[in-house]
C-alpha cells in the first residue's frame, strides 16, 4: 500500500505491475546468484504537471544488489528480464545534463518504497517525482531600457565554501566557493534552471552595463542571494522560484552618480498533486 501524506506533491506518478515467471529450475542447493526472472510493466496512470510525459526510470536494488541503469519508458519493450529481490523504482524527467542545456528546464526526480519481485507473485511497484531544480526569473525596470546601450545580469550557482577549526580553534576555510553554473539574464533571456547538490547551492550575481557609444560592459553591482534582511547568502533549494528585480534610480541621462537597486523574491513552485486529485479513483483516500 502506498502512503499518500497530505501537501504539495510532485508532479509525476509512475504506478507499475510486475509480473513475474520461472526462469530456471530450483536446485536443492543454495545458490547465491542473482535468481533471474521475466517482467512485464503495464503503465497504470501517469498524472503530471511536468514538461514531458516520458520519463527515465531504473529498478534500485538494496545496497545496489541487481540495481538497473536508466530506460526510458517509452524506448522499452516489454517484458524486460530482471532479478528477483528487493527494489524501489526511481524516475527523472530528463537527466541533470538536459536540465541545464541552454536556459535549462524543470526537471522532475524521485524514488519510491521498497518491493519485492518473487517468483509467481505479482508486485505493485510506485515512484512520486517533485521538482528538484531552482528556477531564476530576473525583470529589469523601464529606466533600465531608457539609459543604457545594453545590460546584462550575470547569476552564477556556487558550492557554499565549508570551514573547519583548526587545532588552535581557529575558524579556516577548508573548500573554497565552487562554480556550477552561470547564465547572463538579458532583455530577452530572463527566465533559467540551475541544479541543485547535496551541499549548500547559493546564488551569485553581477550586474553589467553598457553605456551609449561604448563597446564594452562595465561591472556595477555584485552581491549573493539572500532572504529577508539578512546579509548572509542564503541557499536555495528544490521548486525555489527566485526573482532578481534589478531597478536602476538615477537619471535617464547617466550621470557619475549611478544607483542600482537589486531585490529579490522567492516562492515555491506548484509542486504537485495533491489528494483531491485522487477522489473518485478508489485506491488512495487522505486516510490511505
Amino acid at each position: 500500500m502506498m502512503t499518500l501524506h497530505t501537501g504539495h506533491f510532485c508532479s509525476l506518478i509512475l504506478s507499475a505491475m510486475l509480473l513475474i515467471t520461472v526462469s530456471c529450475a530450483r536446485s536443492e542447493s543454495i545458490d547465491t546468484r542473482p535468481q533471474e526472472g521475466m517482467g512485464k510493466v503495464v503503465l497504470k496512470s501517469v498524472q503530471s504537471v511536468s514538461e514531458t510525459d516520458d520519463y527515465n526510470f531504473r529498478f534500485v536494488g538494496v545496497g545496489d544488489y541487481g540495481s538497473s541503469p536508466y530506460y526510458r519508458f517509452s524506448e522499452v519493450t516489454w517484458p524486460m528480464t530482471w532479478y528477483y529481490g528487493i527494489f524501489r523504482l526511481q524516475a527523472e524527467s530528463c537527466t541533470l545534463d538536459e536540465a541545464e542545456e541552454g536556459f535549462g528546464r524543470l526537471r522532475y526526480e524521485g524514488i519510491g518504497e521498497p518491493f519485492s519481485i518473487i517468483n509467481g507473485q505479482t508486485a505493485a511497484a510506485s515512484v512520486v517525482c517533485s521538482i528538484a531544480n531552482c528556477r531564476v526569473d530576473v525583470t529589469f525596470n523601464d529606466k533600465m531600457f531608457l539609459s543604457f546601450n545594453d545590460f546584462k545580469l550575470q547569476v552564477e550557482s556556487v558550492l557554499a565554501p565549508v570551514y573547519e577549526f583548526d587545532e588552535e580553534g581557529e575558524l579556516v576555510e577548508v573548500r573554497g566557493e565552487q562554480l556550477l553554473r552561470t547564465l547572463d539574464f538579458t532583455a530577452l533571456s530572463k527566465v533559467g534552471y540551475y541544479n541543485l547538490h547535496e551541499d549548500p547551492v547559493l546564488l551569485k550575481y553581477t550586474l553589467y552595463v553598457m553605456l551609449d557609444g561604448a563597446s564594452e560592459f562595465i561591472e556595477q553591482v555584485s552581491g549573493y542571494y539572500t532572504v529577508g534582511d539578512s546579509d548572509v547568502p542564503a541557499a536555495v533549494g528544490p521548486a525555489d522560484f527566485v526573482t532578481f528585480n534589478v531597478q536602476y534610480v538615477g537619471d535617464v541621462a547617466v550621470t557619475d552618480d549611478v544607483k542600482f537597486i537589486i531585490g529579490t523574491d522567492r516562492k515555491t513552485m506548484p509542486n504537485g498533486i495533491t489528494v483531491p486529485d485522487y477522489e473518485g479513483s478508489g485506491t488512495v483516500t487522505e486516510d490511505k
